[in-house]
């Protein structure tokens, strides 16, 4: 099975059996010419709307693990306090204050952020006006 290829229309009219190299050019400038539009013009609309979209999705992942990680935090500062209480038992020395400030500072932190349901409606009423 043979193709013709002068019912293609690929052969140049000035020399039989020669095949036209200008029309894949032709295509490649053309494709190439319509990339560059879509980047110009297409996606600077589009990342805007992709940004958002991802936006959206790490808000609801945060919105879903806030409770995992209240529960990690609270065994992590308990833990952190036994682990402080162990070690001053069993040397006999002093704990360093900065050591007993910051596991203050982490437990106050903590409870502000477990008792947060309680006093979120004054701060809407206040943010409110």
């Amino acid at each position: 099975m043979t193709i013709d290829i002068s019912k293609a229309g690929l052969e140049t009219s000035d020399s039989p059996g020669m095949l036209d190299k200008a029309a894949p050019r032709t295509a490649l400038a053309t494709s190439g010419g319509a990339m560059a539009c879509a980047a110009c013009c297409v996606l600077p609309v589009a990342f805007p709307a992709i940004g958002l979209a991802g936006g959206g999705a790490l808000l609801i992942w945060i919105d879903a693990a806030t409770k995992v990680m209240f529960v990690a935090a609270l065994l992590s500062v308990i833990g952190a306090w036994g682990w402080v209480i162990y070690r001053a038992r069993s040397t006999g020395k002093r704990t360093a204050k900065a050591t007993l400030l910051m596991m203050q500072i982490a437990t106050a932190v903590l409870a502000l952020g477990l008792a947060f349901p309680a006093y979120e409606p004054f701060l809407l009423q206040l943010i409110k006006g």
